[in-house]
């Protein structure tokens, strides 16, 4: 067992999800999750319920309200992610996309990264 040193965390860190893919098969996402402190973490997610969907009016369409959603879980999976391992750039609109695409990847890619920094076991 090594020694316990305080103030040296890591950058970032590997992780994967697993996302249902429309024909039922499971399709992994391999990340790359920037590292957080509980504290640093507690902060970030503070900000996560500021978004313009609590602005949503009756007059707006169901595209609409959508498209900001996956406007938010965009620049949430931005300030959590600093990439991903898979055939296609890491950008707001390819996260916009595997959002539309695979409608359990946000709440899984922040539950992954949640679960890792905060609910941390030694192996498997």
């Amino acid at each position: 067992m090594s020694l316990l040193v305080l103030g040296k965390t890591p950058d970032s860190f590997e992780g994967k999800v697993e996302l249902i893919d429309a024909s039922g098969s499971s399709q992994e996402l391999p990340l790359t999750f920037k590292y957080f402190t509980s504290l640093e973490y507690a902060k970030l997610s503070d900000g996560w319920g500021d978004n313009d969907t609590k602005t949503t009016t009756l007059a707006e369409t169901n595209e609409a309200v959508v498209k900001k959603t996956f406007d938010q879980y965009a620049k949430v999976l931005q300030q959590i992610l600093v990439g991903w391992d898979i055939d296609a750039e890491f950008t707001k609109a390819n996260i916009v996309k595997l959002c539309d695409e695979y409608p359990d990847a946000f709440t899984a890619i922040v539950d992954e990264h949640r679960s890792t920094l905060l609910e941390r076991r030694l192996g498997n």
